[in-house]
């Protein structure tokens, strides 16, 4: 496997779906605005994407990857598949269950995910509709992670990461045609969130089948590897899926906010998610195997990876944050201002942006850490960790709701809570790391971090600097020349940043060289 050629197969895949997803998003939004629909409608598909992220991006990785791996390549294919297709039948059973339960309950359960809406009928109304409608998505996106942690165990990275490709274009197709038929167009945005889910589940389905690896369908049985599973998934849910866990808390404290509010937060973490799922999600997607792989063989060689895997993320993210820093409301106008959302609106959502965009770095660092106690099949470690700064992103939450809402402020403090809690999350893990002798830093990497910082910030002031006249005209102009003008500054902010790496030494192209052509298997 070439870590950094599947790296950048995962992230291209995932800047495409997400291109996508802000068409889907711009949309949608041009003819939700942000109301008592929007709000709605942001509860009804945060509550099973953050199945989604917990399933396909955290715990069922961290759980189902490195005992698939361990039989697929240590003892043979159809063991691996026996392991699999039982994990498929536990899996199925509970989602159809589940599914089935929440349906039947679905008014209690709307209480309980966003108990503000009690005082808002329409919003309440709305959020049980949508969600009857959502919630079926978790029973296929959560078998569709099932089969992306196999291909991903064959070090195939492009079809899993490709998913998220085919839900938006399902998304946008199905909203677009389905939406003059209805009053709400809440509704046709609802529907095309379920068969998205449907379409990524046959995708990787028929990829499986293509790359000759079949699921065989039987009544599942108790076997070591699906007790050794079980016994890494439940914790792993806390611990891989902290920060998602966090947002959906922040969903719950956000319904109590002001009419709209809970839309611009998600807005907001929209946004945000852009560099985290480019960056962090392909770093966590691509590490794990390869950590599990390399701990085969000893330690030293993972203590290496886990130093350059930080070096990377550190490096990659902050670029972003500038910009995010920087150009956060021209980024929100240029992908949702519209009809029904208006530049008044981009100017309460940009400082929630700002506030997530301080945690940036640690979401994306929570990647690596993680991925390090995972390859050793340590989920126990992580669940407490991510419990503690649950804990502390839930009370800052509600303190910021409590005193700031008259303002109009809470969504803020609600985004610096996530950010907050998530640099306590990452910086204990990494502790607990170096304390266990799992995680050795060296110089070099402290050196490496002062000078990407160093490098960000002359980027962020040379942007600034050369801005000043443009950003100050961009609210009165037509969007085109919004998306000129910021294409233009993005271009010189990735000139400067590339120049001072270089020059302070964070970039080498002897480096990019062997990155491009080492095969670290």
């Amino acid at each position: 496997m070439k870590f950094f050629r599947s790296l950048v197969s995962v992230s291209t895949n995932t800047l495409v779906s997400r291109i996508l997803g802000f068409i889907r998003d711009r949309i949608t939004y041009s003819y939700l605005g942000a109301g008592e629909v929007s709000d709605a409608l942001s509860v009804a598909t945060k509550a099973p994407a953050l199945f989604r992220r917990l399933f396909a991006e955290g715990a069922f990785n961290a759980a189902f990857v490195p005992i698939f791996s361990g039989l697929y390549n240590d003892e043979s294919v159809e063991k691996a598949r026996q392991f699999a297709s039982q994990a498929f039948m536990y899996l199925a059973g509970f989602l159809l269950a589940f599914v089935l339960v929440v349906e039947l309950i679905m008014p209690l359960f709307i209480s309980v995910i966003a108990p503000g809406f009690a005082a808002k009928a329409n919003s309440l109304k709305y959020a049980i509709d949508f969600t009857r409608i959502t919630f079926p998505f978790i029973f296929f996106i959560s078998l569709t992670a099932l089969l992306g942690g196999v291909l991903n165990s064959m070090h195939s990275f492009g079809p899993p990461a490709a998913t998220q490709i085919i839900s938006n274009l399902v998304l946008i197709t199905v909203f677009y045609f389905l939406h003059p038929f209805f009053k709400v167009p809440g509704y046709a945005a609802a529907i095309g969130s379920l068969v998205s889910g449907l379409a990524q589940f046959l995708w990787l389905y028929w990829v499986c089948l293509r790359k000759g690896f079949y699921l065989t369908f039987s009544w599942p049985r108790i076997t070591p590897e699906i007790t050794s599973f079980f016994r890494l998934f439940l914790p792993g849910v806390l611990g891989a899926g902290v920060v998602q866990l966090n947002l959906f808390v922040n969903m719950m404290i956000g319904s109590y906010l002001p009419k709209g509010q809970l839309t611009l937060l998600n807005i907001a973490d929209r946004v945000n998610q852009l560099p985290l799922s480019i960056v962090g999600v392909a770093l966590g997607t691509v590490l794990l195997p390869l950590l599990h792989a390399q701990l085969r063989r000893g330690e030293q060689e993972a203590l290496h990876t886990q130093n350059k895997a930080i070096e990377l993320a550190w490096a990659l993210t902050m670029p972003a944050v500038v910009m995010l820093l920087a150009y956060g409301d021209i980024m929100i106008g240029l992908l949702f201002v519209a009809d029904k959302f208006t530049w008044a609106e981009v100017s309460e959502t940009t400082p929630a942006l700002i506030a997530f965009t301080t945690g940036l770095p640690a979401y994306v660092l929570i990647k690596v850490a993680s991925s390090n106690f995972f390859a050793r099949k340590d989920t126990t470690t992580p669940m407490y960790v991510g419990a503690f700064s649950f804990f502390i992103n839930a009370v800052l939450s509600g303190v910021s709701v409590y005193y700031l809402n008259e303002q109009r402020l809470a969504h803020i403090g609600i985004a610096f809570s996530l950010s907050v809690s998530s640099w306590i999350n990452v910086l204990l893990l990494f502790s607990i790391a170096w304390w266990r002798k799992l995680f050795v830093p060296d110089i070099s990497l402290f050196f490496f971090l002062v000078k990407s910082t160093l490098a960000a910030t002359g980027t962020y002031a040379a942007v600034r600097l050369a801005s000043l006249t443009w950003h100050t005209k961009v609210y009165h102009a037509p969007a085109l020349v919004n998306l000129k003008g910021f294409a233009i500054i993005g271009l010189v902010a990735t000139l400067v940043y590339v120049a001072l790496a270089y020059i302070l030494g964070v970039l080498k192209l002897q480096d990019i060289k062997i990155n491009l052509t080492k095969d670290n298997k």
